[in-house]
């Protein structure tokens, strides 16, 4: 998820990492389920090698995002947010809220917090966001803040208060009260977890206690039971035979996990980037897990749909056209494997991350198209790999598994 602009943005000394399970809509695991939750929750721990204190908390996927709960305040309030790596603020909605969209869930209230602290104007804390500023009309000259996305926007003021994952609190973590919301969000959520590299996320908060600014995780893709969950460990890494690396390519912009796309194979045949042989911009598309399906040019994406409709024996279904291609069964399509050929490593993608249900028995290509000559690699795309985005080595690590399982 792309922010289009920003107005403002150790336990006992030791590092640890942070655990958070990804929890699919529906799950047993739910934040809106009373009952135990699965043991799908516990799966991963030994893929992403935690050190240390163990802290987590369970984020559910719905429609396309995956949805984290941790706890706000003293005492605890909890919170969902989705986790979105194409963006830093951490954000919830609060009261009083002037214009907030209709959330499931009630709203943090941070005069019910203890440990609540308004941000100056010239704290540190606000100081690292790029437009920070005070409204003239406030005499406490509190740090507001305005954070824009393509989907919408959260305005508000910058707070810190405790974050507690699983039964471990953290205190004074600077995050988006947010009293003015607008976009389509999705009415399980509270609000938003930015996991960028920009210094305002929890990634770079929480770096010194999690062992560095890095995070893994292994999303299960779309539509699975929803009784199976993933995993997200801030802190992790992916380690293990076939795991390959990719370098992330520095950005003016320190947020994205740019990373070099050269190329895309569908089976043995291999598409440049561009049609016409140019080279292609070093860091042209980043990894997001807050953007769903991968976001490619549009000349290209059609390139890739003409290679699909080739490859694939079968008729598409009535509802495709020259835009879109969509097959109908009982099951996803057998579409060959599209590879990502990346600077240093190749992703190859199954039917799983490139084709997606969306209605019963129609299974669509999850690629959009876009203005531009750049690209997202969307959610869709980073389900059932094991995946490290490390800002202090700047790799992608990633190997293939199935993440529905315990054994991948």
């Amino acid at each position: 998820m792309l922010p289009v602009f920003i107005a403002s943005e150790c336990v006992n000394g030791e590092s640890s990492s942070i655990a958070i399970d990804l929890i699919r809509g529906g799950s047993s695991a739910s934040p809106f389920y009373k009952v135990q939750q699965s043991f799908h929750q516990q799966r991963f721990d030994k893929f992403f090698q935690p050190r240390g204190l163990d802290l987590a908390f369970p984020v559910q996927a719905s429609n396309g995002q995956y949805i984290a709960r941790i706890s706000i305040g003293s005492p605890p309030f909890e919170f969902h947010g989705i986790v979105d790596s194409g963006s830093d603020l951490l954000w919830t909605q609060c009261l009083p809220c002037e214009l907030c969209y209709n959330q499931t869930g009630p709203k943090y209230d941070p005069a019910a917090s203890s440990t609540a602290k308004a941000l100056p104007c010239q704290s540190d804390q606000c100081k690292l966001l790029s437009s920070a500023f005070c409204a003239p009309d406030e005499s406490s000259s509190v740090c507001n803040y305005t954070y824009g996305y393509g989907a919408g926007l959260s305005k508000g003021v910058l707070l810190s208060d405790t974050l507690t994952f699983g039964d471990d609190p953290v205190p004074d973590v600077v995050f988006g009260c947010a009293r003015n919301t607008t976009g389509n969000w999705a009415p399980e959520s509270m609000g938003l977890i930015g996991l960028g590299g920009g210094p305002v996320s929890i990634l770079s908060q929480l770096s010194d206690k999690i062992g560095g600014k890095k995070y893994s995780q292994c999303l299960v893709p779309f539509k699975t039971d929803p009784s199976v969950t993933s995993k997200l460990i801030l802190g992790g890494e992916v380690s293990g035979d076939d795991v390959v690396l990719v370098p992330i390519v520095p950005q003016p912009d320190p947020t994205f996990y740019s990373v070099t796309l050269s190329g895309i194979s569908v089976g043995d045949k291999l598409l440049p980037f561009f049609s016409n042989g140019s080279q292609v911009n070093k860091g042209n598309v980043i990894f997001d897990s807050g953007t769903p399906p991968m976001l490619l040019p549009k000349e290209f994406r059609q390139r890739l749909i003409v290679e699909l409709r080739n490859a694939i024996p079968i008729t598409p279904d009535p509802s495709s056209s020259d835009e879109k291609l969509c097959y109908a069964g009982k099951n996803n399509v057998d579409a060959p494997v599209v590879t990502l050929h990346l600077d240093g490593a190749d992703m190859p993608l199954r039917a799983v991350n490139t084709f997606v249900e969306v209605s019963d028995g129609v299974y669509c290509f999850a690629v959009d198209g876009v203005d531009g000559e750049g690209g997202i690699i969307g959610n869709f795309a980073q389900s059932n790999f094991l995946i490290g985005l490390d800002w202090d080595k700047k790799t992608v690590s990633f190997k293939p598994a199935d993440c529905t399982k315990e054994e991948a």
